[in-house]
């Protein structure tokens, strides 16, 4: 669909690049939400078959741990907001490329704990490991989570030609579409049997999410600059 409108809709010089950006922050949010997606997959069966959720006699359902994201949101965004506000009048608010790449590595960061958590599942497989492997690590991906959602709609928006900003918009939300069918046949194999599989796996999301940080880390400048320019010919 990008190489349809790219080829097909008639766009000028500068809309064509706007799209190229677009497409760029399509993929990256794409891996994104394929590895936060996780949460009602490989997350949720950690929690079911492997984490100890006995607290004072009373036993917490696996579900309730889907409650953190939405708690952290109410917790953090509104100080993520005001350090962006505190950060842009002083002129050192990250670009929204900076806060992707932000996000990736915290996503990273939360994968990570849990190939740390299952590791040591593996070395005691008959013992139960803290819920607080798992709360970190939603934590961590809660705050990726707005370090790119809310700026990443933002920016789709802005770049998007004003004669498809709609179609635009409309791609962002299936780059959450695509991550959550990835996460399901990422996550959807997870169970108890197959715990000596379970370190691979968020290993492998570990990897993904880094390679995804690097490789928008060295688009940056190129991104920047391409905006820059686009600026600059409509301001001319």
């Amino acid at each position: 669909y990008f190489s349809y409108l790219y080829f097909f809709t008639h766009l000028d010089r500068i809309d064509k690049k706007k799209i190229l950006i677009c497409l760029v922050l399509f993929v990256t949010a794409a891996l994104f939400w394929a590895a936060f997606e996780q949460k009602p997959t490989s997350f949720n069966l950690f929690a079911q078959d492997f984490t100890d959720r006995q607290v004072f006699g009373f036993e917490v359902p696996a579900v309730w741990f889907q409650s953190a994201n939405p708690l952290f949101i109410i917790i953090f965004a509104p100080i993520a907001a005001w350090l962006w506000v505190k950060l842009g009048k002083r002129n050192q608010d990250p670009s929204y490329i900076s806060k992707f790449i932000i996000a990736l590595l915290l996503a990273a960061c939360g994968f990570l704990v849990m190939t740390f958590a299952s590791y040591s599942i593996l070395d005691n497989p008959n013992s139960l490991v803290s819920p607080m492997w798992l709360i970190s690590t939603l934590l961590l991906m809660t705050l990726g989570e707005i370090c790119l959602s809310p700026v990443g709609l933002s920016t789709m928006t802005k770049l998007a030609p004003t004669i498809m900003r709609g179609q635009i918009m409309g791609l962002w939300f299936t780059a959450s579409a695509l991550g959550n069918l990835m996460a399901g046949l990422i996550g959807g194999h997870v169970s108890a049997s197959e715990i000596a599989n379970l370190p691979t796996l968020f290993l492998r999301c570990v990897i993904a999410l880094l390679i995804g940080a690097i490789v928008l880390f060295l688009l940056r400048k190129p991104i920047l600059k391409l905006v820059n320019d686009c600026h600059e010919q409509q301001a001319g």
